[in-house]
């Protein structure tokens, strides 16, 4: 699912994913970075120590956010993730989103990874509270009828 996303995902977009540790959220970026056009030897792995992770595509930017260290921002912290968000190009996918990702941009696609079991099954919600992604949620259908 990562990757069907990450191939319909318009410039400049933010995909914010939340889940608990060992969900997939990690994994679901690297679809998202497939997608994109990211070479599938391309090392993807979270940004959790150093925060934040750029992969250049041609002349467009993955950038790779981790949240989970942070306990809330400082102005520091601010102008480092502000500088992130902003450039031509750039899509930016961030980790533990939920009461940081609105600090930066209003408009964004959300992620909920949950385990729904130990048998390594996950419920993937994908939601927005923009138009900005109307075209790729109504398009989610479709994903879901593809034989995987």
């Amino acid at each position: 699912m990562g990757h069907w996303i990450g191939a319909r995902l318009p410039d400049g977009a933010v995909v914010g994913l939340d889940g608990p540790v060992g969900s997939g959220k990690t994994c679901f970026v690297q679809g998202i970075a497939r997608g994109l056009g990211i070479p599938e030897g391309t090392h993807i792995t979270s940004p959790a120590y150093n925060l934040i992770q750029t992969y250049t595509i041609g002349q467009q930017k993955l950038t790779h956010i981790d949240f989970y260290r942070l306990s809330g921002l400082t102005t520091d912290d601010f102008m480092l993730f502000e500088e992130a968000f902003s450039g031509p190009r750039n899509v930016v996918v961030a980790e533990w989103a939920s009461g940081f990702i609105e600090e930066f941009v209003p408009e964004f696609l959300h992620v909920m990874i949950s385990k729904e079991s130990e048998d390594n099954m996950r419920r993937i919600d994908v939601s927005s509270p923009s138009f900005a992604y109307a075209q790729l949620l109504n398009g989610l259908s479709d994903y879901a009828n593809i034989d995987t």
